[in-house]
């Protein structure tokens, strides 16, 4: 902080130290000398037309009252008083007088900028209060700091008392409040923190009986003015006061000036005796007489009133009380409906409790096989789960059985291969040629050596494939034979050395059926029964995709053991 006081324009450059604290007499008036003011002073009220009358005349309670444009048209612009408007003597003014402070115009010379200003030259301003300690060197710390307002050059305060949360309070243990200072002078300083390091735009003293009076604040204040809201109107340095009178913003009044100031009051006003009651309280004592008559006749109107309408009441009450009469009989019915109601009810509620009561054993029954259910369902599902279970054994069981019969037939084509011969068109078993069933001009030990490995393959695939055939067959080699368990004869012979050609034929056909037997459960169609070898050879080839190498899995290690193909993953078995 600067200790230079009078730092920037619209304040005072120095500080005077002297004080005029000349006391004045104290404001009291009995009731019978009120009386006689009031009676002696009526005429000339409306006889004086001073400035400081037509001044007074607007100020009604303290507060500043606009005069008529007419009044203003005849007597011209009227004076402004230097004091206020109560007339409360300015050495009587204390801190606790001050009910807020304000400032307009703030703004600080460009010399003294450290850094460009934000928001188009807006200060961030706040102010302390500290104590006027005349013999001391140093400022002393702030009693009161208030809180910022942000960009803005015209800030106005809160309430001294308590008005914002934010602001500050530093009393001594001596006071509890600071209404308690006896101040009669203080040093404000207002500060801009919108730059780095903060900065004094204001440093003024402030002697309390040095303040004038203002009655509004529109008017072409000087940059930098302080504005104190006293209790009776706003009041500003004497300085402001008289650049103001000098520009001719204001009219210069001398009859409000103070009456130890010699050089701003003429000596005649000073040997002027003063009265007991000021112009503002003897107007404010006449509109409080006029109101309390203004009451009286009020008061009047509504006794009067009040009479006239006391029958029409009277009779608004009687009816009143007969309609109180017909609802009273009316709700007494009503009660009676429902007393009904409820014992219908009670009985409703009685039989549901004895139906309840045959319920419950029912109920609980119906509980105890609920929970019965609920133990089936569960032992449902663990069964469930291991039937599941068995079903993907038996399913990997059947594969490898299907795989090691797949295996076995692969030998089996192996050891009985069946090959066709290009020249002639007949198929061979083993180097051994077997026509289509049709045997003529060829040597019976040769077909019945064919027929006979035909009815050994056969019966192995049977076995292989879990496949019951509907002829059971002896395979003989040469001598094989085949039953037909509904005929009369039983065995047929598929030799035709020594024997019955009809028989010897059916017994051929017997044989074809059984093959077609076998074709059939692999999901295989044939054409015809008498091709004996190609319906055979189709029925060993479709075994041999089954021993295709597919990719091994866990599940796989029992058929790698045995040689045999892997078996499906779990979605082919599901």
């Amino acid at each position: 902080m600067s200790d230079a006081l009078g730092e920037s324009t619209g304040v005072p450059a120095t500080i005077s130290t002297e004080e005029n604290e000349s006391p004045a007499a104290p404001l009291s008036l009995s009731a019978s000398s009120l009386s006689d003011t009031l009676s002696s002073r009526e005429g000339t009220i409306q006889e004086t037309k001073s400035p400081e009358v037509a001044t007074q005349q607007s100020v009604i309670g303290g507060i500043p009252q606009p005069q008529s444009d007419s009044e203003e048209e005849l007597n011209g612009p009227q004076p402004m008083p230097r004091n206020g408007p109560s007339h409360f003597h300015p050495s009587h003014r204390r801190l606790r007088h001050i009910h807020a402070i304000s400032a307009r115009h703030l703004s600080v010379p460009f010399t003294s900028w450290n850094a460009p200003l934000p928001h188009q030259h807006l200060l961030d301003v706040f102010f302390t209060l500290h104590q006027d300690l005349e013999q001391a060197d140093t400022l002393p710390a702030p009693f009161y700091c208030s809180d910022t307002i942000y960009h803005t050059s015209n800030p106005c305060w809160a309430s001294l008392s308590g008005g914002s949360e934010s602001a500050t309070l530093n009393l001594d243990s001596s006071v509890s409040t600071w209404q308690e200072l006896p101040y009669r002078s203080f040093i404000i300083i207002l500060w801009d923190r919108s730059v780095t390091p903060i900065r004094t735009v204001v440093k003024w003293r402030v002697p309390l009986h040095d303040l004038m009076f203002l009655s509004t604040t529109d008017l072409d204040l000087p940059p930098n003015t302080i504005l104190f809201h006293l209790f009776d109107g706003i009041y500003v340095p004497r300085e402001t006061r008289l650049a103001l009178e000098e520009r001719a913003v204001i009219v210069r009044d001398e009859s409000f000036a103070d009456p130890d100031d010699q050089t701003s009051a003429p000596s005649s006003t000073l040997t002027n005796p003063k009265p007991s009651l000021s112009r503002a309280a003897l107007l404010d004592l006449i509109r409080r007489k006029r109101d309390t008559d203004k009451m009286r006749e009020r008061l009047a109107a509504m006794e009067s009133s009040i009479a006239s309408n006391r029958d029409q009441h009277q009779q608004r009450l009687l009816e009143i009380q007969r309609q109180v009469t017909e609802k009273q009989e009316s709700v007494d019915r009503l009660r009676g409906l429902l007393q009904s109601k409820q014992e219908l009810l009670q009985r409703d509620a009685d039989e549901i409790q004895r139906r309840r009561d045959a319920l419950l054993p029912q109920a609980e029954k119906i509980k105890q096989a609920q929970v019965a259910l609920a133990a089936s369902v569960v032992t449902l599902e663990d069964q469930r789960q291991q039937l599941f279970a068995q079903q993907q054994r038996l399913q990997e069981a059947n594969f490898f059985v299907r795989a090691h019969a797949a295996r076995l037939i692969c030998q089996l084509r192996d050891i009985y291969r069946i090959e066709n011969r290009m020249e002639d068109g007949f198929y061979t078993i083993n180097g051994i040629v077997l026509p289509n069933s049709v045997f003529i001009n060829c040597d019976e030990e040769t077909i019945a050596a064919g027929l006979g490995h035909v009815c050994h393959v056969v019966h192995l695939l049977s076995r292989y494939l879990a496949v019951p055939l509907r002829y059971p067959m002896r395979p003989m080699q040469t001598r094989s034979t085949i039953e037909d368990p509904i005929s009369n004869i039983g065995k047929y012979p598929l030799y035709s050395k020594n024997q019955d050609p009809t028989q010897f034929e059916y017994a051929v056909f017997l044989l074809n059926k059984n093959l077609e037997q076998l074709i059939h459960s692999e999901g295989l169609e044939i054409e015809s029964l008498r091709p004996t070898l190609p319906n055979l050879k189709l029925l060993l080839d479709s075994f041999h995709s089954d021993l295709d190498p597919r990719p091994r899995t866990a599940s796989t290690s029992a058929a790698a053991a045995l040689g045999v193909p892997s078996p499906p993953n779990s979605s082919a078995s599901s």
